[in-house]
Parts: structure tokens; C-alpha cells; sequence
């Protein structure tokens, strides 16, 4: 098998969503493997509240090209709405990151990084349904959009950016929290528009340069 799902149950705090999590972990092998090259990756589903997004209940982490994290928090009121496409979604982003690691890798500058990124989230919404689009990648004003593009413009070949400031916000450099998720999914986005036919799971190993 090229995917091998773990599940984590000895805290007893996911039971409740066991089979739920069986039968998305089925369904995203299927769906995914048939479009994304992506093999030999292990995928670690736990019970880790710090790791999960608290918007969502739950937050993925890519840790090498091999090894995928899904991170749960059980006692969210969040997994109580759309769970099964929260963690379809979440899946389809760390595996495509995955794909694009084994390949081109992640990315060592801030344009790399963000097209990484924009790929991963568009391609969770090919995965879960065109229209599941998550708040990061919409998450800035057009004011804050123009501000944040010159801005990052200004970065993109640098390798000693700053990963949590540009992704999860700096009120010292007036970066918003999701800046880059955003920047990278228009990036796709624009590129998707411009090349009919191209989707971000074709796009897997294509180089961040071109999406310029």
C-alpha cells in the first residue's frame, strides 16, 4: 500500500469518532491515490489538542516527505460540523504537500513556500468539492491583499524569511494572520485561470518560479 493510516486510541477520547475516521481514511486512499503520485507516507491521526486549529477542531502537519500528522482535538465544539470533510480536507493538504516533497520539496523560500501551500488547498477543495474553500485562503481585505503582495514581492527569493509571521501573522510588520495561505492560494488560483485544463494535483512537482 502506498498510504498507512495510524490511529492513536489509547487516550479513549476519540472513540467517538472512530468509525468516522476509518471511513474517511478509506475514502481519501481512493480519491487521492488515483490523481496524486503520492506513496509510502505514513499518516499518524492523534488525540493532540495544541496541534488543532481551533477554528476546526483539528490541524494537519507534513513532518517529512514520509510522515503525515493529523491532530484532533476531541473536545472542540468545532468536529461537531463537517468532520468527515474537515478531515477529508485536511488529508488532501498534508498528502499533496507530501507528493510535492518527494519531488520538488516543499520549499525554501517564501514564494516557494506559499505555492506550496496554495496547491495543497486547492487541491483539498478538488478532493472534498470545488466549493469547500477554507477561511485562510480568503482571509485578507483588498487593502490588505495589495499591501501584504508588494510586501511579500519584497521576500520571495529569500530563504531566511519568516515562516510564522508571513503564515500565522506579526502585528509588529502589520502581516495578518493567514497572509500567506492567502497570497499563495491567488497565486494557484491565477495560474489555474490562465491555464485551462492544469489542476493542483497536475501541478504536484511543478516549480513555484513559473506561478509567477
Amino acid at each position: 500500500m502506498s498510504l498507512h493510516f495510524h490511529i492513536l486510541k489509547e487516550s479513549g477520547r476519540l472513540d467517538r469518532y472512530i468509525s468516522q475516521v476509518e471511513k474517511v481514511c478509506k475514502d481519501a486512499e481512493k480519491k487521492i491515490v488515483q490523481v496524486l503520485p503520492v506513496k509510502n507516507v505514513d499518516i499518524v491521526i492523534q488525540d493532540n489538542p495544541y496541534y488543532a486549529i481551533p477554528e476546526k477542531g483539528m490541524g494537519g502537519h507534513t513532518r517529512t516527505p514520509h510522515i503525515v500528522v493529523v491532530s484532533i482535538d476531541p473536545a472542540s465544539p468545532a468536529l461537531s460540523a463537517n468532520f468527515n470533510e474537515e478531515l477529508l480536507d485536511t488529508l488532501a493538504h498534508e498528502l499533496h504537500h507530501a507528493a510535492r516533497w518527494q519531488t520538488v520539496g516543499y520549499g525554501e523560500t517564501l514564494l516557494q513556500t506559499m505555492v506550496s501551500e496554495g496547491l495543497a488547498d486547492h487541491f483539498a477543495s478538488e478532493t472534498v468539492g470545488e466549493k469547500y474553500v477554507q477561511p485562510w485562503d480568503k482571509a485578507l481585505t483588498p487593502e490588505q491583499f495589495n499591501e501584504n503582495s508588494e510586501k511579500a514581492k519584497q521576500e520571495f527569493n529569500n530563504k531566511d524569511y519568516n515562516h510564522s509571521e508571513w503564515f500565522f501573522g506579526s502585528k509588529e510588520r502589520h502581516i495578518p494572520r493567514w497572509a500567506g495561505y492567502t497570497l499563495g492560494y491567488q497565486l494557484v488560483e491565477k495560474y489555474l485561470h490562465n491555464h485551462a485544463g492544469q489542476t493542483a494535483a497536475s501541478l504536484y512537482k511543478t516549480k513555484a518560479e513559473e506561478f509567477l
